[in-house]
């Protein structure tokens, strides 16, 4: 009987380590996507995702990246190409989460300019 919670326990253990690197795996492949809109706006800084939030009872995943990112000038093209690369970077693994950006402490939607918005 020991041994069977034992091995329970170990089970347990192993897929909540899966779990928390899960956000790790993603942080390196969105780093690396916005490195290349790095090289496309140069002197803004450097755009690193600072973190990424799972939540599973909202099925929502948060990506906060670092303040240069919000000097990007946003129309709604680039923020829809955006949130669609980093949906396929999302999805291996959750295909029915929604994925929101924030840079600094904007969501990258609200930094489109309102002139270029179809409002």
């Amino acid at each position: 009987m020991k041994r069977l919670i034992l091995f329970f326990c170990c089970i347990l253990y192993i897929t909540h380590a899966a779990a928390l690197r899960q956000p790790k795996e993603i942080k390196s492949q969105v780093d690396s996507l916005l490195q290349s809109y790095e090289r496309l706006y140069p002197g803004l800084g450097k755009f690193r995702a600072k973190e990424i939030a799972i939540n599973p009872t909202e099925k929502r995943i948060t990506v906060y990246c670092s303040d240069p990112l919000s000097y990007i000038p946003y129309r709604p093209t680039l923020v829809s190409k955006l949130y669609a690369q980093l949906d396929s970077l999302a999805h291996p693994g959750q295909s029915d989460y929604k994925v929101l950006v924030y840079a600094g402490t904007k969501e990258i939607s609200s930094l489109i300019p309102n002139m270029k918005t179809n409002n």
